[in-house]
């Protein structure tokens, strides 16, 4: 009786098996690609590889985001804009903006040039005016008062590109492609 009900099992556990096997919802999954270019379109991959490009970073007084591809996005646009956003901070519902746009014919003009910087002392002056008109480019502030603390913690959220080829690069992009997303605080010497 025991030989009959331990074969009763082993041939319960072969049949769940089988059913398993053949009624599995993905029987020919497979390891995806590691450069995850294999499915996108030629844009897609122009914009993959710009973004790979794509460096941000600060010291004491300024910040800066820098790409190889700089001058090649000028050749056939007319303005960057760079769009910052506090982070843990909200008025009426919407997080204080500010952007920074650049135009591609001052970038022209230094064929050298790979950095889009501010300072952190410009940027700071958006605490008090809306728009700042400098050499290099032109600051916007949206939902910042200046009756209000300003934010210490930003982001860049989001990379436009105007021109003959329109388009964006946004902050979930950037971290899906270089795994980091470009955050900054404003210096102690700054506040």
């Amino acid at each position: 009786m025991k030989k009959l009900l331990v074969l009763f099992v082993v041939l319960d556990f072969i049949f769940i098996g089988l059913i398993l096997k053949y009624n599995a919802p993905y029987p020919n999954r497979i390891v995806s690609s590691t450069d995850g270019l294999d499915d996108l379109s030629e844009g897609q991959k122009n914009k993959w590889n710009l973004i790979k490009t794509l460096q941000f970073d600060s010291t004491e007084d300024i910040f800066f985001l820098q790409t190889s591809m700089l001058q090649m996005i000028c050749e056939t646009s007319s303005q960057i804009q760079l769009q910052f956003q506090a982070k843990n901070v909200a008025f009426a519902g919407a997080q204080p903006t500010i952007s920074n746009v650049y135009s591609c014919d001052k970038i022209r003009k230094d064929q050298s040039l790979t950095k889009l910087t501010t300072a952190f002392s410009t940027f700071k002056k958006m605490h008090i005016v809306k728009t700042l008109m400098l050499e290099e480019s032109e600051l916007r502030s949206s939902q910042v008062y200046s009756d209000e603390e300003f934010p210490l913690q930003w982001e860049l959220v989001e990379i436009n590109i105007s021109g003959e080829n329109t388009f964006s690069i946004n902050k979930y992009e950037i971290e899906k492609v270089l795994s980091t997303s470009f955050q900054f605080e404003i210096p102690i010497s700054v506040r």
